[in-house]
């Protein structure tokens, strides 16, 4: 196990030592805007997937089996290549003219309006910091079962602080550059492992046929299709959640550093393709769990696996591959994060990254496992700016009045639905118990007051185009 940590470690230095010679100081944001299609495709996906997929589905598949890969991979698989096509090319080409590299300075050039772009500012990083300590709280964690299976007890703030200095390491002297390289290595390594884990499973189970039919005698409601559309409401919401990734500021600033709007076609043509192998695999991981243990494990099962399992070199592959995807966010987020509070692209100031990395650190040794269930209510306020953003990408200029009372009103329901949430228990919250997750009245809303900014904007600009071609 130490030596493929080890081996991955070395790798992240190597590419971030190549990247920051080769990388020009005022390139540390923007990457030089060159990115390629195979470096935008791996680096999306890599930023996009964080640690759900590799702690998260597998945990989930235990439970529910398909069910998760059907409700929220695939419509995953289909709706983020839309986003990519359909607000992706247009940020790439416009940031390109107008040199732009956050969603603050979109919403300021096409609304007129700083206070605007410092509204959507504050919004993303409120929302986004959750992200970052799940992201360290995950690897802390993996880096503590680690040293443990030597028989090394290691504190939660020192192994989570080996995290955020591994990936604060790297960002601070390879920026951007640095960040999309290791992300797409990251892309390759985690992706790989988890199709290595599941074929290890089936293969110790006695092939796939056997192992498929051991599962069933056991779990034959992971086969039953009408336990699939049991509960509609759960799958509608999942399928909402995925609009979040249009409002990512960190997948926001991958958009604005690709080369062209054509380097987008691979990525809209393959993304389906790795999130189905990924998912897939996440999600064989977890229903061949149900073979491995007798009841649910009290840590991740992916988590769990790499005591069970007895094998050095899969044990290995599971830390590194968890590892992998965990970084590969949260390197992004924290970039993005730090950007938004440059003032000028011009002279580079760092001091708002070590600011940040200090920040969510403090934090993900203070917070307890609540914090994780803080997720989903992120993905849900991206998920309802989404909408706004693509007004705003679309538009040539966009009502700042109308605009912020629409923001205004999204995060006020935000916290409407958080605080009784609160109040009722956050586990299987919907309303009025129907299944249904406060992210689809959230982006309906938000739909809504974009449709209404689209409207005003048309009569007051009636012998105008709209929208920017």
């Amino acid at each position: 196990m130490l030596i493929l940590l080890a081996l991955y470690l070395t790798m992240l230095s190597i590419v971030a030592y190549g990247s920051m010679k080769g990388a020009r100081r005022e390139e540390f944001f923007s990457g030089g805007r060159r990115t390629g299609s195979w470096v935008l495709l791996l680096t999306l996906f890599a930023t996009n997937m964080t640690s759900i997929s590799l702690i998260g589905v597998p945990s989930q598949a235990f439970d529910s089996g398909f069910m998760v890969f059907i409700s929220m991979g695939l419509s995953t698989a289909f709706i983020v290549p839309l986003l990519f096509s359909t607000m992706g090319r247009r940020v790439c080409e416009q940031s390109k003219k107008h040199g732009f590299l956050t969603q603050g300075d979109l919403v300021h050039l096409k609304t007129g309006s700083k206070s605007s772009g410092a509204m959507i500012s504050s919004i993303s990083i409120l929302f986004l910091i959750p992200y970052i300590i799940i992201g360290l709280k995950g690897g802390g964690d993996v880096l503590s079962l680690i040293f443990s299976s030597y028989q090394l007890a290691i504190p939660e703030y020192l192994s989570t602080g080996m995290i955020a200095l591994m990936v604060f390491g790297y960002v601070f002297f390879g920026g951007m550059n640095a960040t999309s390289k290791i992300n797409s290595i990251q892309a390759v390594i985690f992706m790989a492992g988890a199709v290595y884990i599941a074929t290890y499973l089936f293969s110790k189970w006695g092939g796939f046929s056997n192992s498929l039919q051991l599962l069933q005698s056991q779990k034959a409601e992971f086969f039953s299709p009408s336990d699939y559309l049991a509960n509609p409401g759960n799958t509608i919401s999942l399928t909402f959640l995925a609009l979040s990734v249009g409002a990512f500021p960190h997948i926001f600033s991958h958009w604005c550093t690709a080369k062209s709007p054509d380097r987008f076609n691979r990525s809209i043509r393959l993304y389906p393709a790795c999130i189905i192998i990924l998912w897939l695999s996440s999600s064989f991981i977890g229903m061949l769990s149900n073979l491995e243990f007798s009841q649910k494990p009290d840590d991740p099962v992916i988590i769990a696996l790499i005591g069970s399992l007895n094998n050095e070199f899969v044990a290995g592959a599971i830390a590194v591959s968890v590892l992998a995807a965990i970084m590969s966010s949260l390197d992004s987020q924290l970039l993005s994060a730090s950007m938004i509070f440059q003032k000028s692209r011009k002279s580079i100031d760092k001091m708002p990254l070590a600011i940040m990395i200090l920040l969510c650190y403090a934090l993900a040794i203070c917070t307890t496992g609540g914090i994780f269930q803080m997720g989903v209510w992120s993905l849900t306020g991206f998920a309802a700016m989404t909408p706004l953003l693509m007004v705003c990408i679309r538009q040539t200029s966009v009502n700042k009045i109308l605009f912020n009372a629409s923001l205004a009103v999204i995060v006020v329901l935000w916290l409407g639905f958080f605080m009784h949430a609160l109040v009722k228990g956050f586990a299987d919250y919907s309303i009025l118990n129907t299944g249904i997750a406060p992210v689809v009245p959230l982006v309906l809303v938000s739909s809504l007051c974009s449709l209404l900014l689209v409207m005003i904007q048309r009569r007051s600009t009636p012998k105008k185009a709209a929208f920017v071609q």
